[in-house]
């Protein structure tokens, strides 16, 4: 018979997410008591009530159906129909890590409701975690179509961008271009090609995004041509 998982730190201490943990040191200064004192997050924070158990690579965090499903047309359609998920109470999400799970729930949880932070501050006060879980996090945005938390991130897309990952971000926006916020990433990401297209062009992989993705270095090159 297996031993019982280790309780988290959290859990010891009776709580669902350190929601205050992460928030960022830099940043700490801000006026945070919207967020830590938001019904949401509460909720979230104590586990109150809650009726879902989301599984990740190392550890697992309680929800609510209600939340997940409102936030997400993808949970909804897990919840509403009879899916493994609905039956057993359990999502698994194994390409996040603990971390990831707890600031994309977080961040999910304070932009629910009608009296959401404003999402400067939210990205702005949880800015090192974000940046930390930037890629899982637009992935399971993206994944669940959480479109309002990938608001969030979106705010903090031009910290994450670098010359080598500039053409990995330009993919990821672009596989998922029908919705918004992805077109709004994917602009952004093309402004910042444009901007250091001389390290672009230097970098090893130049040739081989002309070769297989002429149509996107064109675009770059015409907007470096009318600048």
């Amino acid at each position: 018979m297996r031993p019982p998982p280790k309780q988290t730190p959290a859990e010891e201490m009776g709580y669902n997410i350190h929601v205050h943990k992460l928030i960022s040191p830099t940043h700490y200064n801000l006026d945070r008591q919207d967020v830590l004192r938001n019904n949401y997050v509460t909720m979230l924070r104590d586990g109150v009530n809650s009726d879902i158990t989301l599984r990740s690579k190392r550890g697992s965090v309680r929800a609510h159906r209600s939340v997940l499903a409102e936030a997400s047309p993808v949970f909804e359609a897990m919840f509403k129909h009879d899916m493994q998920e609905r039956r057993s109470s359990s999502v698994r999400l194994p390409d996040m890590t603990i971390g990831g799970l707890r600031i994309f729930l977080t961040l999910l949880y304070v932009t629910s409701g009608s009296h959401a932070p404003a999402i400067d501050n939210l990205a702005n006060l949880f800015e090192d975690a974000i940046l930390t879980h930037f890629d899982e996090l637009a992935d399971a945005c993206m994944k669940y179509q959480v479109t309002r938390v990938m608001n969030v991130l979106q705010l903090k897309l031009r910290r994450k961008l670098t010359p080598a990952n500039c053409w990995t971000y330009i993919h990821k926006f672009l596989a998922d271009s029908e919705t918004v916020t992805s077109k709004i990433s994917y602009k952004s990401c093309i402004s910042f090609a444009v901007k250091h297209v001389v390290q672009l062009i230097d970098s090893d992989n130049f040739l081989e995004e002309m070769s297989k993705n002429p149509k996107i270095v064109h675009e770059i090159l015409m907007h470096v041509f009318k600048l």
